[in-house]
């Protein structure tokens, strides 16, 4: 619908209200009537399809608390729920906002509407404001629906796709996201836990803290699950009745009513989460669980806790967060406080609901749309091996659930109940995580008062790596192996392992991602006898793979999200080789430097493998597109081609565009490499103590240098022959003639082929002061790599590697860099840092190469080649790519003749000449930008004598320019 069609439809619908106005008829108008004549067609006009349930659908009416009428979506997700009155009533009744709003808010939604037809208002649900005209983002009445249509469309759905709401909200102060129930919630559990500590620790003294805590944990999830059921009215209100009949008083006779309320609970659910806990035996005297389910109302100025309305995602985000918490004994007592120690070594992430829903729908639509029959439905075993608060299960079970409403089956007969205990399996490391998924898939299916399942035969505890015979595993871990938890799968699960054909038919999940040298010494010891990929400097999400592949049934498909190094770096090359050599990829989306996990900088992956071997695999690129809508719109925008299966291999992925993937092909083949070509390709120094060998310079003498220290900011004055000009990483600059602020304390005789440690006797005599600062340092120094160094060669590198290559012409870059970043040490004059991002790397090639160093540098720095890097490189935040060792070692290297070498040398030289002059012009006078725009020229005139080298087309020249 066009913008004067919308208006034309708008300017009928007041026309219509104003005759009914006139007539004295409105108030003969129901809610139901003026939905369907007036306000249903309204945002008609404005591009919603009113009769579509995926994007404009009735909100369940089964409990009348904080209920909003119609949810608007968008690819599934909820934009913004709209509260609707009769033409009659009051529309500035604050009931009627403080329930569009409470609504939106449990929703986890920002954006609230309430209308009448005769007036529409907007509220922000998340504004931390008490007073509604804070909330309220705009008004308008039916009269200014045309005067103020650009306000009026920000409701429409080509806006949502936009996010113009957003904008309009930020712009004007309204966008205020700091009151979320995801937020809100996670606060009062905690606060909840604390309490409940607190006074059972204190009136129950002889309690073990794990059993504290467990029984804690099982009192909060026994009172969200009542919750639950009464906010669903499958249980009578029953928490605040009994705490108003108690008189509000805190005594021992309050507990012990609620904990005859959980015996009669049991009755009537019959699930291990009301099973008998020695809890139930504990003294409370203080109060505290009162306080707890006043705190689980959460009745605070315009907001109420309504469980019906939270999502599952909004409670599985609130406990994946929570599980990143532990009680901790202090002088103050107990206290619960974030253990980013535990987060981090677990390899906790939540995982946003549009990735679980792309995981799972792309992971088991496919299995099953096999499915023919309901036996075949009941058959399927799908499992999360690091299951945590149980989201991806969760989203498993709605999909299940509707495939068998699709083959019929009735809904009051096909209970959730069902699928948990046919489908649904989870293991996690973690036994909070392990009753949390419990409960949580328990509150999931819970639709009427029913025997709830005992899920502990299906959500185990255990970790899903480590298994193994008793002797196999006290061989490895001594006499206390039990405490690895391992979990022997087909002990545990044999329903899923003694069929005809044995394993798991979907696997989801997000792994932890812990990097070996996290690991406990034992662990990484099993892993290396035991997984194939545990080589190198592996990160156990590897192994996930690995064991994810072994527990698939032979057809089986599986769904993760992983960081996307795997794909290149050395540490993933023999999963590379599984993977490849059986062809199990079937689709990778790959979210570039693109942050999934928003606070955590993880750059992410999701690989979709299939047992059965795949011809075709699938490519998916998050580009500019996918960030800027995100979420699940932004993942159905995404570009994507196929590239065949037998085109990769253990070597590193690259997986360009289907017709950047053409060239990359065409510009490799039949060329030497840049490996092949070198005599070295290294990396910087890496001394294990930078701040004692890196100095700071100060002033330079005759035979020595003024240098401050940054360990402990003295200024010492060193001999010149053992002090050398020090880069970091981006002090490398592209054509330039680096200028260097440190210097590093290089022990060692250079020669060129050795570098060897300058005796004590010599060093002593012909360098005393830097002896002494050396000596001033040697503990630190002998306490390195766990007191490695403590022997006479303490005051040396522990990695002494490539020193003498340092002081030969090279071509240096830097690690990370948004474009191609290399330049020339033509006399071997500086020295870099090496380790991780932060550093460079030096190429030096033979004495008889036939390339010439300042043709290779121009090849090195053009756009050709540089557009080749970005696209097998590892992408990092801020559109930064890595040009570390492994990338540029597989650059094609084009070796023409000298003449064409010169040409190309030649322009290169003045390039490096013309950057040189730039320093001592003052920055943007007449000279400076005349230089400029040379250098640009030059620049230019080098690429186009490169794309003639690789003979690349007019087309193909474009696609490198439009990279630029």
């Amino acid at each position: 619908m066009t913008q004067s069609e919308a208006k034309q439809k708008i300017t009928e619908l007041v026309e219509k209200y104003e005759q009914i106005k006139k007539s004295g008829g409105i108030k003969k108008y129901s809610e139901a009537e003026t939905c369907k004549e007036f306000i249903l067609p309204l945002f008609n006009a404005l591009g919603w399809d009113t009769s579509s349930k995926q994007e404009v659908s009735a909100e369940e009416h089964t409990n009348a608390k904080d209920r909003a009428d119609y949810g608007f979506y968008l690819n599934g997700w909820p934009k913004f729920y709209l509260e609707a009155k009769k033409l009659s009533a009051d529309i500035h009744d604050e009931r009627f906002a403080k329930q569009a709003i409470a609504y939106s808010w449990n929703k986890g939604i920002a954006w609230a509407a309430l209308t009448d037809f005769e007036s529409l208002k907007i509220f922000n649900s998340q504004d931390v404001a008490e007073h509604l005209s804070h909330k309220l983002v705009f008004e308008i009445r039916y009269d200014q629906f045309l005067d103020r249509f650009d306000q009026l469309s920000l409701l429409s759905k080509e806006a949502f796709t936009k996010n113009l709401l957003d904008e309009y909200g930020e712009k004007h102060g309204k966008k205020l996201q700091r009151v979320s129930v995801t937020d809100t919630l996670y606060k009062d559990l905690n606060e909840s836990r604390l309490l409940l500590l607190k006074s059972f620790r204190a009136w129950n003294k002889e309690v073990p803290a794990d059993l504290l805590e467990e029984g804690v944990q099982k009192l909060l999830d026994r009172l969200i699950f009542i919750r639950v059921a009464e906010d669903r009215q499958l249980e009578q209100p029953t928490l605040i009745p009994m705490l108003r009949a108690s008189g509000g008083s805190a005594t021992e006779k309050f507990y012990q009513s609620l904990v005859a309320k959980f015996r009669e609970l049991d009755k009537i659910y019959n699930s291990n989460l009301f099973a008998l806990h020695p809890l139930e035996g504990w003294q409370e005297y203080d109060g505290a669980t009162e306080k707890v389910i006043e705190i689980l109302h959460g009745k605070t100025g315009y907001y109420e806790y309504n469980f019906q309305a939270i999502p599952a995602d909004v409670l599985g985000s609130v406990y994946e967060n929570y599980l990143g918490y532990q009680l901790a004994q202090s002088e103050k007592g107990i206290e619960v406080s974030k253990n980013a120690r535990k987060r981090k070594e677990q390899g906790i992430y939540y995982t946003p609901t549009y990735i679980v829903d792309y995981i799972v729908t792309n992971a088991l639509k496919p299995v099953l749309d096999k499915c023919e029959t309901v036996a075949d439905l009941k058959a399927i075993k799908v499992l999360d091996p690091a299951c945590g608060s149980g989201s991806f299960l969760i989203r498993a079970v709605e999909m299940i659930y509707n495939k068998y409403l699709e083959f019929g089956a009735n809904p009051g007969e096909m209970t959730k109940i069902t699928i948990l205990l046919d489908n649904i399996y989870g293991v996690d490391l973690d036994e909070q995580a392990v009753e949390i998924a419990r409960l949580n898939l328990l509150i999931n299916a819970l639709d009427s008062q029913m025997r709830l399942p005992d899920l502990s035969k299906n959500i185990k505890n255990g970790n899903s790596l480590i298994s193994g015979t008793d002797a196999e595993l006290e061989k490895v871990f001594g006499r206390n192996y039990r405490d690895k938890k391992p979990f022997n799968w087909q002990q545990e699960f044999p329903q899923v392992f003694e069929r005809e054909n044995p394993g798991f038919d979907v696997i989801i999940g997000n792994p932890p991602y812990i990097r070996v040298q996290a690991l406990d010494k034992d662990d990484a010891e099993y892993f290396k006898g035991v997984y194939e990929s545990a080589k190198s400097n592996y990160d156990i999400y590897i192994l996930f793979i690995e064991k994810g592949i072994d527990t698939l049934r032979s057809d089986g498909r599986l769904g993760m999200i992983l960081p996307n190094k795997f794909m290149q770096a050395e540490y993933g090359e023999i999963i590379r080789k599984i993977l490849t050599e059986n062809q199990f990829v079937n689709k990778i989306v790959d979210f570039g430097d693109f942050q999934v996990f928003g606070d955590a900088t993880t750059y992410t992956a999701l690989l979709f493998l299939s047992k059965n071997r795949t011809s075709l695999v699938e490519f998916v690129d998050a580009d500019s597109g996918f960030k800027k809508l995100g979420g699940t719109a932004g993942l159905k925008q995404m570009k994507s081609h196929k590239i065949s299966a037998a085109s990769l291999t253990s070597k590193a992925w690259s997986m360009g565009t289907g017709e950047g993937q053409d060239l990359l092909q065409k510009i490799s083949s039949g060329l030497q490499t840049l490996e092949d070509l070198a005599e070295k390709i290294y990396v910087g120094l890496q001394t294990n103590a930078d701040p004692i060998y890196i100095l700071e310079l100060v002033k330079e003498k005759e035979d020595h240098y003024i240098v401050r220290s940054k360990l402990n900011g003295q200024e010492y004055q060193l001999e010149k022959a053992v002090l050398h000009p020090l880069l970091r990483g981006k002090e490398i600059k592209r054509y330039s003639t680096p200028f260097y602020k440190f210097l590093i304390v290089l022990p060692y005789m250079i020669s060129p082929e050795s570098a060897d440690l300058i005796p004590v006797k010599d060093f002593k005599e012909k360098y005393p002061r830097t002896w002494q600062y050396l000596l001033g340092n040697k503990k630190a120094l002998e306490d390195r790599e766990n007191g490695k160094m403590k022997h006479g060669r303490w005051y040396g590198y522990v990695y002494p590697k490539n020193l003498s290559k340092f002081q030969s012409s090279k071509i240096m870059t830097q690690v990370l860099a948004s474009k191609a970043s290399f330049t020339f040490d033509d006399a071997g004059k500086y020295y870099f840092v090496g380790g991780g991002n932060a550093g460079g790397y030096g190429v030096t090639l033979p004495a008889d190469s036939k390339v010439e160093y300042h043709y290779l540098l121009g090849l090195l720095n053009s756009s050709l080649l540089d557009w080749y890097v970005q696209q097998i490189s590892s992408k990092f935040r801020g559109g930064f790519y890595s040009y570390a060792k492994r990338f540029i070692e597989r650059l094609p290297i084009s070796v023409p003749s000298e003449q064409e070498q010169k040409n190309i040398s030649d322009l290169v030289k003045k390039l490096l000449s013309l950057n040189l002059e730039t320093v001592n012009v003052p920055e943007n006078s007449n000279e400076w930008h005349s230089l400029k725009s040379e250098i640009e020229k030059t620049d230019n005139q080098i690429d186009q004598l490169v794309y003639e080298l690789y003979e690349l087309t007019p087309d193909e020249i474009s696609l490198i320019e439009s990279h630029k």
